[in-house]
């Protein structure tokens, strides 16, 4: 099954600090929303697949996360989610929880560092959505490298949001340009 990646990273790959992240972009967040929502009128939903710090990570308000498919990956058998969430056990799951879901649309890996060091390396991984800020933050998690065989495809404008400049970029692994 394709799927993407879609990330926020500053100037050194920083995605997180203490499990939350550093910076507050609302561009990014509805550029964030708008692209892993999509607009479906067949009725499928997109999937979004993500870690569970974060699911922790999410405001209370936000989980699960509205008009998506949530599958958060955790070992934890006993873990509690709410209506409109799964659980898989691993990425390896999740992909094939989403694969069975008669609805699904696009699938997207949103985090943590753990699931996306796991994603971007799988020949399945077809397109990155990256949110490249120009600042650098004190993080503790970082999103990887990444592969050469990825293709940077199309820069979606900077923009300047709390003296804090970024850009979207998308990149595409060659053998899985759209047509």
């Amino acid at each position: 099954m394709r799927y993407s990646c879609i990330v926020a990273m500053d100037a050194q790959r920083g995605i997180g600090a203490d499990g939350k992240i550093p910076w507050q972009l609302p561009g990014d967040f509805k550029y964030f929303h708008e692209v892993t929502t999509g607009k479906h009128d067949d009725g499928t939903r997109n999937v979004a697949i993500m870690g569970r710090k974060t699911w922790d990570s999410l405001s209370e308000e936000h989980k699960p996360l509205p008009a998506r498919t949530n599958i958060v990956i955790s070992r934890n058998a006993d873990l509690d989610l709410p209506e409109g969430a799964m659980r898989a056990s691993s990425l390896d799951d999740a992909l094939t929880q989403a694969a069975g879901l008669e609805n699904a649309g696009e699938v997207f890996v949103i985090g943590g560092g753990e699931i996306f060091r796991d994603a971007i390396h799988r020949s399945e991984c077809a397109r990155l959505y990256i949110t490249e800020i120009q600042n650098e933050f004190d993080c503790d998690t970082h999103f990887p490298e990444i592969p050469e065989d990825f293709v940077e495809r199309r820069i979606i404008g900077e923009r300047m949001e709390h003296d804090i400049a970024y850009c979207f970029l998308i990149y595409e692994r060659n053998g899985h340009a759209k047509s």
